[in-house]
């Protein structure tokens, strides 16, 4: 969904003012407001000023100027908002004004920092996403008809805004991630990531792409992805999409594409498998990112890999105790067929560097529930071979304002990965340091030399009280490209 802006010299008719201001400057919003209005609404407002006697408190406040609303939205007191606030709350506001049917307004600047400004106006372009694909005629209960209705911002031609076409780039590549993540099983299969792939490969002529399935996967040795799949109707298999602007060796994004996880014949509690849906949201964030790094122009070779698969019960499902030769040699005993994510990333992992020899990898999964539990459910896990690398993410991370927090590749924790009966487990006893542990699998697969970042998104990927995706870390690697690109 794009981001609806209009930029103008002066205020249109008819169209409602937003003024975003923190709350300890609130008394001040008649002199910021000033120079948006007429003589008559000045005077209007002066008197509304005069009547209020404390701060208001609601986080929106609604004043009539005789002609139309000034809606003055109260931010964080000046010296605590931040570009993470800023931005959370314009995409708040967005929402808010979408939930009562206002679907034009004038943006008026407050006392606000450039940076927090600017961080305000791309969190309106995210929050002008809404997920209605699944909405049938019925309509919903207490909603007028524009609930989903666009907002259209109106800004003043200024220094401070974003251009227009880099939030709507934004905007897109994040609901992008989130439309595919949203969607509903039975839409979203391995089948379906493909024709998403495809349609977005298709529109940039920088795009190549290529798909192993079935049969062609144990052909190349991908025996990892061919187990996992095998319990499905929904062949299995890789997805590689090369965004080549330019030659060299490209910088690997690999996404966990796991359409749906009922745990295998490790049979997750029924409570445990709603919202599995989630499991692909690896590889909706690689093809966010990709599609956004197109359109800005990213002057660097990407190729994204998605290893795609459903985890399922049935008759050619893969078993506990099996032992899986991957296409580097390494073998797994599967103590878990829970534990599938690694073993089809480890093959996409060893697969893709096999074949591409890249500058570096980020691989990026909803590998752990552990994670929320060590970094809880606003920050992400990395975890990585080359301290500069991790520094760089987390940097980007930063910026963007979605947290990543550093866990160690423990040499210590590799015995709880030990088999007695081939290399390594799937899973291991105990559970402690999960989120290690998995990152401790990975390294098997990737080049000793080639630095990796391991992303765990398990803890941030899905609002479950919102019931939708976050699209977490699409902005962050946009950030993170940006920065190389610059280099």
């Amino acid at each position: 969904m794009a981001f609806p802006i209009r930029i103008a010299r002066t205020v249109p008719a008819n169209v409602h003012l937003l003024l975003p201001i923190p709350k300890d400057a609130w008394k001040s919003f008649a002199k910021h407001a000033a120079g948006s209005l007429d003589a008559q609404e000045k005077t209007a407002l002066a008197r509304t000023n005069a009547s209020l006697s404390r701060e208001p408190d609601t986080a929106l406040l609604p004043l009539w100027t005789g002609r139309r609303w000034l809606v003055l939205a109260l931010l964080e007191p000046i010296a605590s908002l931040t570009t993470r606030t800023a931005r959370d709350a314009g995409e708040m506001l967005t929402e808010r004004l979408r939930a009562v049917g206002i679907d034009q307004v004038f943006l008026v600047r407050g006392p606000v920092t450039r940076k927090c400004w600017q961080a305000l106006q791309e969190g309106m372009a995210l929050g002008s996403y809404a997920f209605t694909e699944c909405k049938g005629t019925l309509p919903e209960e207490g909603a007028g008809p524009s609930k989903h209705t666009p907002v259209t911002f109106t800004f003043r031609q200024a220094q401070d805004l974003v251009p227009p076409v880099r939030l709507r780039i934004i905007a897109d590549a994040v609901a992008l991630t989130k439309d595919i993540v949203n969607r509903p099983p039975n839409s979203a299969t391995p089948a379906a990531l493909e024709k998403a792939s495809r349609e977005l490969a298709q529109r940039f002529p920088s795009m190549n792409m290529k798909v192993l399935q079935g049969k062609q996967l144990e052909a190349h040795g991908l025996r990892g992805i061919s187990a996992v799949g095998r319990g499905s109707a929904e062949e299995p298999r890789l997805i590689l999409i090369d965004y080549a602007p330019v030659k060299g060796k490209p910088l690997l994004l690999v996404g966990k594409g796991v359409a749906f996880d009922t745990g295998g014949l490790s049979l997750k509690r029924s409570e445990n498998m709603v919202s599995m849906k989630q499991d692909l949201t690896g590889a909706a964030t690689v093809l966010g990112v990709l599609q956004g790094a197109a359109e800005m122009n990213v002057r660097r070779r990407i190729v994204g890999v998605i290893p795609a698969v459903e985890n399922m019960i049935g008759a050619r499902a893969y078993r506990p105790d099996d032992v899986i030769r991957m296409v580097n040699g390494v073998t797994v005993e599967v103590t878990n067929t829970d534990a599938e994510g690694r073993i089809i990333l480890g093959d996409a992992l060893a697969y893709a560097s096999e074949q591409y020899r890249p500058e570096r990898i980020i691989d990026l999964a909803t590998l752990t529930g552990g994670c929320a539990v060590a970094v809880g459910e606003d920050i992400a896990a990395i975890l990585g071979n080359d301290p500069r690398f991790v520094g760089a993410l987390r940097r980007a991370a930063d910026d963007a304002g979605e947290p990543l927090w550093e866990l160690p590749l423990h040499k210590p924790y590799r015995k709880f990965l030990r088999s007695k009966v081939a290399d390594i487990v799937n899973l291991a006893e105990p559970l402690s340091a999960s989120t290690i542990q998995g990152g401790l699998f990975l390294q098997h697969f990737v080049p000793e030399k080639t630095p990796w970042c391991h992303i765990d998104i398990a803890s941030v990927a899905f609002d479950d009280e919102k019931n939708r995706a976050t699209g977490r870390m699409v902005r962050t690697l946009l950030h993170y490209l940006e920065s190389r690109n610059r280099a």
